[in-house]
């Protein structure tokens, strides 16, 4: 299994993006976290989620396992409770804090995936890129209900209003998705990435690069894209 990765300031002041990832014996995990609240508490919140998901995975997971939902379910509910934490603290003296979280198993044969907020898992081959989560967003809501467009999702002035992160509430209902993997990237990444480079162009970019820089090339061009928010880009191939 192959993984590179990137993460960029962008245009703000401090990048409260946090990606990680750890290899095990019949596979990788990757997580990325978008964190949100401005200051001390989007990044700490984005840092403590992340490494919560990682170690609950870690001392839950053992290589005989062959499914995988239960474990990355309660990881990314841990992750809410320290999300959670993080946002009484804020809360008590008026502030908000909250994380975004998509993170992916990714086996021989699988990519396992759950995913809370609007940070993206695609998979992309020579040929197609397809987003195979679903953005908890105010926007995507009225695009399923049928009021706005699929050009509309990009630039309505609700586009910022997420339904579901982690650290809002004591519980959260996470997204799990089972997809066959076998040739063509995967790709997790922040709306930092998405809001700036069209997906014509982030499949241009990974097929026409070599995978070792295609995570940075991403980035670098959602930095000359504009770049306003902090970027974060993952990309795991066999």
């Amino acid at each position: 299994m192959k993984l590179f990765k990137r993460t960029d300031i962008g245009k703000r002041k401090e990048n409260q993006d946090t990606i990680d990832n750890k290899s095990f014996e019949t596979g990788v995990l990757a997580v990325v976290c978008d964190g949100m609240g401005g200051g001390l508490y989007g990044k700490e919140v984005s840092e403590r989620a992340a490494n919560r998901f990682i170690r609950v995975f870690e001392k839950g997971y053992n290589p005989d396992m062959t499914d995988f939902y239960d474990l990355l379910i309660l990881a990314m509910q841990e992750a809410n409770s320290v999300a959670y934490e993080v946002g009484e603290i804020a809360r008590r003296i008026g502030a908000t804090s909250g994380t975004t979280c998509v993170a992916a198993f990714v086996t021989k044969d699988l990519a396992h995936i759950v995913n809370v907020g609007d940070s993206r898992a695609y998979l992309i081959d020579k040929d197609e890129i397809k987003q195979i989560t679903t953005d908890h967003s105010a926007v995507q809501l009225m695009y399923d209900l049928g009021e706005i467009t699929k050009e509309e999702l990009k630039t309505h002035p609700r586009r910022n209003i997420l339904l579901r992160v982690l650290g809002v509430e004591p519980t959260v209902k996470a997204q799990y998705i089972k997809k066959k993997y076998d040739d063509g990237l995967l790709m997790l990444c922040s709306d930092g990435l998405t809001n700036a480079v069209s997906d014509e162009q982030i499949l241009e970019i990974a097929n026409s690069t070599f995978l070792n820089v295609s995570a940075t090339t991403l980035v670098e061009q959602a930095v000359i894209n504009g770049g306003s928010d902090n970027i974060s880009v993952i990309m795991i191939a066999k």
